[in-house]
């Protein structure tokens, strides 16, 4: 386990805190190119790949350095690993939203946070789980759908890891929740194509977004990432559309061939509008379809009916979930495999 050099981070002024009046979101975002950012200061260690680590160390006479003790947690590899996808959709308007929430043994980990408006249905399922602190906080991209309600989250909880794609794609509330990540968590990564960590034996690869060349798009340049424990392999695909897809493709060959898949942007629009080829290279089993329910889609004027008839054709013949008519989908891994299901 390698050491790392500690963040000395200013404190903030702290907002957002859950019971106050709810934030309007703001307009949805699909296919929003780059835009002058708003300037932020956020202190980014080079990128290694990380297990955990000590908290100091001795440096010269009568003096110590701090130095960043890593991601800490109780080795527990064959503990049992729970996935949960979480039902964060802001009902009756069609505004969709994305958490992920993974827990093993010791090791806590959350992938976005829904929207301003479900912030509380995330900390509530965290909070019922009695999870006290967050290991790691990863947010995938800057759709306010997924990142609004990590505000309320660095409220309520410690975080000691933070990673996310290094781009605010010009929207200043994302920045502000960057700052505030930056100022909170005990470590600020950007991870990018390539990064790999292996944390309490589950193995993370990010496979998107690339390090150079990007999109400049807040859906084709979000965080993609590989994870595998044991016999299960599931790709979190975020928000990535049609270009960020065929990029996967002609990148990668074995890496897109997954037990399970998130459907990308919500199961709709360029999410899965030509997404047969994909499928075809990652021949998943199930996949799970987060956001809201087709009768809510109006806002939007799309519906998932192609694509769940994509699934269920015989040459791909994917099972899938749908959160929001079913609720919480776990995935439970341990030796003797893995299994998807409602959560009770």
């Amino acid at each position: 386990m390698k050491k790392l050099i500690a963040l000395v981070f200013a404190f903030a002024f702290i907002f957002g805190c859950i019971g106050g009046e709810e934030q309007p979101p703001p307009p949805p975002v699909e296919n929003v190119t780059e835009n002058e950012t708003p300037d932020i200061t956020v202190i980014i260690e080079e990128q290694e790949n990380i297990t955990v680590a000590v908290n100091e160390t001795e440096v010269g006479e009568n003096v110590t350095e701090e130095v960043w003790g890593g991601i800490e947690y109780s080795e527990e590899p064959d503990a049992i690993t729970g996935i949960y996808f979480l039902d964060v959709c802001t009902y009756g308007t069609g505004d969709h939203g994305g958490a992920v929430f993974i827990k093993k043994g010791d090791l806590d980990i959350l992938i976005d946070a829904g929207s301003w408006n479900t912030a509380s249905r995330v900390i509530d399922y965290l909070r019922l789980r009695g999870i006290d602190d967050l290991d790691l906080v990863v947010s995938t991209t800057g759709d306010y759908r997924r990142y609004g309600g990590l505000d309320a989250v660095l409220d309520d909880f410690e975080v000691e890891e933070f990673w996310w794609g290094g781009d605010t794609f010009g929207d200043a509330d994302y920045a502000e929740i960057i700052s505030k990540a930056t100022e909170k968590a005990g470590n600020v990564r950007i991870v990018e194509r390539g990064y790999m960590a292996e944390l309490n034996g589950i193995e993370i690869e990010v496979l998107n977004p690339k390090k150079t060349d990007r999109f400049n798009n807040v859906n084709n340049d979000a965080i993609v990432l590989r994870i595998d424990d044991r016999d299960l392999s599931l790709l979190l695909m975020s928000n990535i559309q049609t270009g960020g897809q065929g990029d996967l493709i002609g990148r990668y060959d074995d890496k897109l061939d997954v037990d399970v898949i998130e459907s990308p942007y919500y199961g709709v629009g360029a999410g899965t509008a030509q997404i047969a080829l994909f499928l075809q290279e990652s021949k998943p089993e199930f996949a799970v379809i987060g956001g809201c329910s087709d009768e809510t889609l109006e806002v939007e004027g799309s519906t998932r009916n192609p694509y769940k008839r994509l699934l269920e054709q015989e040459q791909y013949s994917v099972d899938y979930f749908e959160v929001y008519k079913g609720g919480t989908v776990r995935i439970s891994v341990d030796e003797g495999g893995y299994g998807v299901m409602y959560e009770e």
